[in-house]
């Protein structure tokens, strides 16, 4: 089978999740096609208000959103393709409310290779229970609820929360919190997941929720709002969610006003303080949720997906 992989040309911006996206389902999806600009099937993942239809081709289109209404530059942008494809269960019907056309899911994955799964234990010698966080530094990824939760805890001994984000190249420690912006490599990443006790994710929206997953790869016990792209894989068997409540919000650099799930910061703390006196069993929670990602949602996995997805395209409407 051919196709022809027109993100390499329209591009993917500066979205961390698409980059990682785009690279390695292109890697996988190598295993089964070859990449031929005279291809009769153009696959694009990138956000669809930057998509431009591909002329003479059938067109599909890779994309995602968080939030419970569509942007309308993001709809016509979703009108330019034959089929879509979409990483949850929760785009596919947010998705469908806005266009008639074929929408499959192809939910993402992890590289558990590189993201390991660690046995851990409680902190020893005075050291500290860490709750790590990862993401970017706005409100969807629940930055404003983590700064809630850092006052919360501020000076509570035997406790450290480490916010991980990008974009200012900061390191700084003030009490038992500790911000860093710094750059790193892949294996610092992997290493900041292994020196953790729990993952925190107080997310307002997910297309997939890749932090989630790897911190679940690595055997670190997770606490989450189930719901939109984490409703997928997350669940009460493998970690701890918390309740949530619908708001609207108002999105005015896409001129979107719209709703989305808002995390209740009490229950996220509630749970935290759970997880320091369970420890045993977190950690068995731990180990289910990184069982669950080894068997069931591994990139090897995402790319046979869009593999057969793609075949079933070409069977129905190229051949």
């Amino acid at each position: 089978m051919k196709i022809h992989w027109a993100t390499d040309y329209m591009g993917i911006g500066n979205s961390y999740g698409y980059s990682i996206h785009n690279r390695i389902m292109k890697k996988e999806i190598s295993k089964y096609v070859e990449f031929d600009e005279n291809a009769k099937i153009s696959l694009a993942i990138l956000q669809a208000y930057n998509y431009e239809r591909v002329p003479d081709k059938f067109n599909v289109l890779f994309t995602m959103w968080e939030t419970e209404d569509l942007p309308r530059n993001y709809v016509e942008g979703l009108k330019q393709a034959d089929f879509i494809i979409v990483p949850c269960e929760h785009n596919k019907r947010l998705h469908q409310k806005y266009v008639d056309k074929p929408i499959e899911v192809c939910q993402e994955g992890c590289d558990t290779e590189i993201f390991k799964y660690k046995k851990r234990e409680f902190p020893q010698n005075g050291k500290p229970f860490r709750f790590l966080w990862v993401g970017a530094p706005n409100p969807r990824k629940g930055y404003e609820e983590m700064a809630f939760i850092c006052q919360m805890v501020k000076d509570v001994p035997g406790i450290e929360i480490y916010l991980k984000t990008t974009m200012t190249d900061r390191f700084e420690v003030r009490g038992n919190v500790i911000f860093d912006s710094r750059n790193i490599s892949i294996e610092e990443m992997v290493n900041l997941y292994h020196s953790a006790n729990c993952f925190v994710l107080p997310s307002r929206g997910e297309g997939w929720g890749l932090t989630l997953v790897e911190a679940m790869s690595t055997g670190l016990p997770c606490i989450a709002p189930r719901h939109t792209g984490i409703a997928d894989f997350f669940d009460d068997y493998v970690g701890y969610t918390v309740k949530w409540e619908l708001k609207e919000i108002d999105l005015p650099h896409y001129n979107l006003k719209t709703s989305c799930p808002f995390p209740d910061p009490f229950d996220i703390f509630h749970r935290m303080v759970y997880v320091v006196k369970n420890y045993k069993e977190a950690l068995q929670k731990g180990k289910k949720a990184s069982e669950r990602v080894r068997n069931k949602f591994t990139w090897e996995k995402a790319g046979l997906r869009l593999y057969e997805i793609l075949k079933e395209v070409e069977r129905k409407y190229i051949n």
